[in-house]
């Protein structure tokens, strides 16, 4: 891939008729337009521009449409855009003003979509589009000019990308190539900050074309609470817009809620309550298709209520919008520093991004701005909870930045603390990502990128999740891999809401039917998978089949997702091997996500969290993670698990704290953890043991791991410690042979003789150990049954004790050669008499004599056989 890949046409537009040019008059002005001799100046005399434009002044579509008039017949122009309804947003309008049909002179790119022609001058592409390109060519050799929109988000691709922007313009200027230029432009932005940061020649402002807008605020409360709860903010934005909608009769509204959640309910409220006339009420977020996100253009003649998050705050354009009532909410990235993790949390909106939602009011005619909160929020003092913030604080400094690390590393970045970024994140939080990184094998120990790395870096994804596909090459299960991967990188495939609860039950009970899938999230996405391939063009699987238990636009996401990632495999040369069965993938996935190990101390389903840097120490952990209500694993009580990640989810009761929950997780076993963290499992091996069910000597292995415990498989052993284990068991009376069996009732029987006469019960006439270095001696290096009854049936072994060498053995004095047995009567009269306190001195070495002799011709009996 090289650096004219992002304007090499990759398909031909099928364009039906091209669109009929429009005259200047079909053009709407706006008030960039009144600054076009301005920026065409500045653009010809300074390689960096500032646009500040509020809400409704066109600098969005309009700056590359004057910058067009100025381009070389060479120059190509690419626009960035955060997001992909953005995206679409902005390429049809500049088709549209140009008069062409899109993948012709305007053209629009992002992951799973490439509408870019032969002649294309000026391409609109979602950032992380150039991010990849700037890492393939750091130089964008083939690009003139780059249009970064909406610099005021802050999102981590913007400031990645404004920094290596700043890096390709300094090392073209040393390379003598042509200048690189770029255009920032914003709504709201501190302008001082951007100006230094870019050093740029000309910061250029342009009033928005606003009309009168009527605000409408809640009423303080005097400790500066929230006017309205968040629990009843969906009912009361409902009511208020019924209101406004029963007294008007002309115009749409924007209900601003913080995410999908919020969204579903503040309609369902609307419905419930009943709306004045003919309303379509249509919400705007990005879990919806593109075909239904577009729905918010279709009907212009009929009014509309549009329940948005802020998707709609900047880069979309809705006609004749007159009202906007705002929650002053957001759902936002944070990083929750107990797990190191990110999440997407509720908090308030800063002041000026609600001062563009306000902004959506007046463009088109007077409006009303409804606020839910009180307008003082943002004077209470800094350290109270209820303070609204001016400005949102980047996303960099409150993101993991393993991510941006990898990707500074692939673009050539070997001082990543250093980077020039328009706010540098804290010591800290490079280091953690470096470590992480490291721990992944992106990085080696002095920072460099290894091979690992770079490869996991051809993948738009989490640094894990690159981790992930990676894993899958070394397993032989790629395409498994890919497919996780896809499933990892965006939202649940599950429905979400309260109202879905039945149906989620009865997803994961159709998907994690099989034991393997039943034990892993992950097998389960497999299992989900491999039915959308099968059934995704049936109608009937998607409207009464396993279908509807399903979120189809998220399921088309990752499809969407998937495509893009195996066509990066395949330009790596990585082979799409699949799986023969679970094992494979569950271990990839492993190899991996062990660093998120969950360990089960109770049975009320709760878990004691460890990550890879507190193993070693062996800390308490986190206690108190619970399972995701979408994981099939939900109710589990198996002692250990591992997840993707911990994220806490607000509680269903108001005011109650967060609570942890594990998502995507997978059962694990002491010995499968040991494959993968060896450092981690302590391993006790035990002495040799001969094991009857097996016929085998081996040695068990217990397995442990932060105070669980595990017997591992019977490891075999051989030579002189099996075979003096066998015998062991021989003298144990435990293999199943006549002539063992015999042996072990005789000596048991003089043993047990001896002990009643000499009344010590803690000896034996003849002990263990001699009995088994007999066995020793007679077998050789025989080690099993099999082995044992061979070798007698064949004559060469005799299991016969010799009577004088085991009384050598014991330590017995010399025995009489008569093979008369003395009269037992006489040591037991001794022993009578001794009873009776006669004076006769008892003697234990003459009566061992004796009774060794009396007992001579019952051995030999016993010891004989046929």
């Amino acid at each position: 891939m090289d650096s004219a890949d992002i304007l090499r046409p990759t398909q031909t537009p099928d364009a039906g008729e091209p669109r009929p040019r429009p005259t200047p008059a079909d053009i709407p002005t706006t008030p960039i337009d009144a600054k076009a001799a301005e920026i065409k100046q500045a653009f010809a005399q300074y390689d960096s521009i500032v646009v500040i434009g509020e809400t409704g002044s066109g600098k969005t579509t309009r700056i590359p449409i004057i910058l067009r008039d100025v381009m070389k017949p060479e120059d190509r122009m690419v626009v960035t855009q955060p997001r992909r309804i953005a995206v679409d947003n902005t390429a049809e309008r500049l088709a549209k003003t140009v008069g062409c049909n899109i993948g012709e002179e305007i053209g629009r790119q992002y992951r799973g979509k490439k509408e870019v022609g032969p002649n294309t001058r000026i391409n609109v592409v979602v950032e992380g589009t150039l991010l990849r390109q700037l890492e393939q060519d750091s130089t964008l050799r083939d690009i003139s000019i780059v249009m970064v929109d909406e610099v005021h988000e802050r999102n981590v691709n913007t400031d990645i990308l404004l920094g290596l922007l700043k890096k390709c313009q300094a090392e073209r200027k040393a390379r003598d190539m042509p200048a690189l230029k770029i255009i920032a432009t914003s709504a709201t932005l501190e302008k001082e900050k951007v100006e230094r940061y870019l050093q740029s020649g000309k910061t250029i402002e342009a009033e928005g074309r606003m009309h009168e807008i009527k605000d409408h605020y809640e009423a303080p409360r005097p400790d500066g609470s929230d006017p309205i709860p968040r629990d009843q903010m969906a009912l009361r934005a409902a009511q208020r817009a019924k209101e406004i909608m029963g007294r008007t009769d002309n115009g749409h509204m924007f209900i601003f809620m913080p995410g999908k959640g919020e969204i579903d309910e503040t309609i369902m409220n609307l419905r419930q309550l009943g709306l004045p006339g003919d309303i379509d009420i249509l919400p705007l977020h990005s879990d919806l298709t593109q075909e239904e996100q577009h729905r918010i253009y279709e009907n212009p003649g009929k009014r509309k209520i549009i329940v948005a998050t802020n998707i709609a705050e900047t880069s979309i354009t809705v006609d004749n919008i007159r009202y906007v009532v705002d929650s002053g909410l957001v759902r936002q990235k944070t990083i929750d520093t107990e797990f190191g993790t990110e999440q997407l949390s509720v908090i308030k909106h800063t002041a000026s991004g609600c001062k563009q939602r306000r902004g959506r009011a007046g463009r088109t005619a007077p409006g009303e701005y409804h606020a839910l909160y009180a307008q003082n929020d943002t004077q209470l003092p800094a350290d109270s909870e209820y303070k609204r913030e001016q400005h949102q604080v980047p996303e960099i400094l409150r993101s993991d930045l393993s991510h941006v690390v990898l990707r500074l590393k692939k673009a050539g970045v070997d001082d990543v603390r250093n980077f020039p970024l328009m706010d540098t994140p804290p010591a800290e939080s490079f280091k953690q990502a470096i470590i992480t990184l490291q721990r992944l094998g992106a990085l080696d120990e002095s920072e460099k990128i290894t091979e690992t790395g770079k490869l996991m870096a051809e993948f738009p994804v989490d640094p894990h999740v690159a981790k992930l596909i990676v894993a899958g090459r070394d397993y032989k299960c790629v395409d498994d891999a890919l497919t996780i991967a896809s499933f990892l990188s965006n939202k649940s495939v599950y429905p979400s809401g309260r109202d879905n609860a039945a149906i989620l039950a009865a997803a994961k009970q159709v998907y994690s039917a099989t034991e393997d899938a039943k034990k892993s999230d992950f097998v389960t996405m497999l299992n989900i998978w491999a039915d959308y391939q099968t059934h995704k063009d049936d109608e009937n699987w998607s409207k009464s089949g396993n279908g509807r238990l399903l979120n189809r636009k998220v399921l088309k996401d990752i499809a969407d997702t998937r495509g893009d990632l195996v066509g990066a495999a395949q330009e790596n040369n990585l082979e799409l091997t699949k799986a023969p069965d679970a094992t494979a993938v569950k271990m990839a996935v492993a190899s991996v996500y062990a660093d998120n190990l969950l360990l089960s101390f109770t049975d009320d389903y709760q878990y004691t969290h460890y990550e890879q840097a507190s193993i070693p120490g062996l800390p308490a952990g986190h206690p108190e993670v619970k399972m995701d209500h979408t994981s099939v694993l939900y109710s589990a009580s198996d002692p250990i698990l591992i997840c993707s990640s911990i994220t806490k989810r607000a509680p269903l009761v108001a005011g109650r704290r967060l609570i942890p929950r594990a998502t995507n997780s997978q059962v694990m076993t002491i010995a499968e953890m040991q494959q993968v963290r060896p450092a981690w499992v302590k391993e006790t091996t035990s002495s040799p043991e001969y094991f009857v069910e097996h016929d085998q000597v081996g040695s068990r292995k217990e397995l442990s791991l932060l105070g669980k415990k595990e017997q591992a498989l019977l490891v075999p052993v051989v030579g002189e410690p099996a075979t003096r284990a066998f015998a062991h068991a021989l003298a144990a009376g435990r293999v199943n042979i006549p002539a063992v069996l015999q042996n072990k009732q005789a000596i048991d029987q003089i043993n047990q003789e001896f002990r009643r006469q000499t009344k010590v019960i803690d000896k034996d006439l003849i002990p263990f150990d001699v009995v088994r270095d007999v066995y020793i001696a007679q077998i050789g290096t025989i080690a099993s049954r099999r082995e044992l009854e061979k070798a007698l049936s064949e004559g060469r072994v005799d299991l016969s004790i010799d009577l004088d060498k085991l009384r050598s053995q014991v330590g017995l004095p010399p025995g009489e050669k008569s093979s008369e047995v003395p009269g037992g009567d006489r040591g037991m009269s001794e022993a009578q008499g001794a009873e009776k306190g006669q004076p006769q001195a008892f003697k234990k070495e003459n009566f061992i004599k004796r009774f060794y002799h009396a007992l001579k011709r019952i051995i030999k009996k016993i010891f004989t056989y046929d």
